[in-house]
């Protein structure tokens, strides 16, 4: 008797994974014209997140009943990863407002999002593992769940609907990168399947990161980057040395003897070995000459000799409605 085959093993991959959930949205709880209301604006939420993700590595679109289960890839940068589906999340979050803004109550979209970073065993069309289901833990936490964690945030701090929730792991990637995102603790949980204790941060959009960064097009920071040599650009400050795969020199962000600072050209970022300083140009020039990510991004735009797009009247007011919210 001939034994059959094994089946294979699923590929393993490092992806930023994202859970989003409707919530207070008339669609969840209307017994009347559920499948009417409820079918078309779930349509609606699949074709945003689609929008969003152009260009930015989604990989997985899962829908889960009541939202749907996200990844996003970076063959280059898994941390990369992470920033570019925290961006995807806040600009699906600035259309989700534009949509409110002109359909009836009855089909008003209203998310709360998670965003994490782990292995997945990659599916045909989902995703498995415990980093999914950590995920899906942090999506679980809203204000009823502060109570029961260790220094939580006043409840009157946290936001019932519409808002970003992400993990340790991502809060350190977004901390590396200079990302244009405040984020602040609200608290350590226990999440049910996972042991000990573990510190969650809700994600903020700068004012400013607002008011003109939701202006940028897909692709236009990327093409930004990709103008301005990361070598030339840290190179000026920096003395760097081929070595291995990159360039090295002392550290210009603290004082040091021996160089731990290094530029990967192909893949766009620097890294130091000894303060943990890391991001890409943008990145580069937040930091050495004190600039806000928009003021970085500007700079950067005009050594690549591109103009910065600027804001359409529909965008300006979204601006105002987010800074007086």
């Amino acid at each position: 008797m001939i034994a059959s085959a094994a089946p294979p093993l699923p590929e393993i991959a490092t992806e930023a994974i994202v859970v989003i959930d409707l919530v207070e949205s008339t669609l969840t709880s209307n017994l009347f014209g559920w499948y009417a209301v409820g079918r078309h604006s779930l349509r609606d939420l699949r074709a945003l997140i689609g929008a969003v993700g152009a260009g930015r590595g989604l990989r997985c679109l899962k829908n889960t009943g009541d939202g749907y289960l996200l990844t996003f890839h970076d063959p280059q940068s898994a941390e990369m990863a992470a920033v570019r589906s925290v961006e995807a999340m806040f600009d699906l979050l600035d259309r989700i407002a534009d949509r409110n803004s002109v359909v009836s109550e009855e089909r008003a979209l209203n998310l709360r999002c998670s965003v994490h970073l782990g292995e997945v065993d990659v599916v045909a069309d989902d995703r498995e593992g415990p980093h999914v289901s950590l995920a899906f833990r942090l999506q679980e936490i809203s204000r009823a769940s502060l109570p029961a964690a260790l220094n939580p945030i006043p409840p009157e701090q946290f936001p019932l609907l519409n808002y970003v929730l992400c993990s340790e792991e991502v809060a350190g990637i977004l901390e590396r990168w200079a990302s244009p995102w405040q984020m602040t603790g609200i608290g350590l949980f226990k999440l049910k399947g996972f042991p000990g204790w573990r510190e969650v941060f809700r994600l903020l959009p700068e004012e400013r990161a607002i008011a003109l960064g939701a202006a940028f097009p897909p692709g236009f920071l990327d093409e930004l980057r990709s103008r301005v040599p990361l070598g030339d650009l840290v190179g000026r400050r920096v003395r760097l040395t081929r070595r291995d795969r990159g360039q090295a020199g002392l550290c210009p962000f603290h004082n040091e003897k021996t160089p731990s600072f290094y530029v990967v050209e192909d893949k766009g970022f620097f890294h130091c070995f000894g303060c943990g300083a890391h991001g890409d140009a943008i990145g580069f020039l937040m930091r050495a000459d004190n600039l806000d990510f928009i003021e970085a991004v500007q700079r950067l735009a005009g050594e690549a000799g591109i103009e910065v797009p600027q804001q359409t009247p529909q965008e300006r007011e979204r601006a105002q409605r987010q800074k007086t919210c």
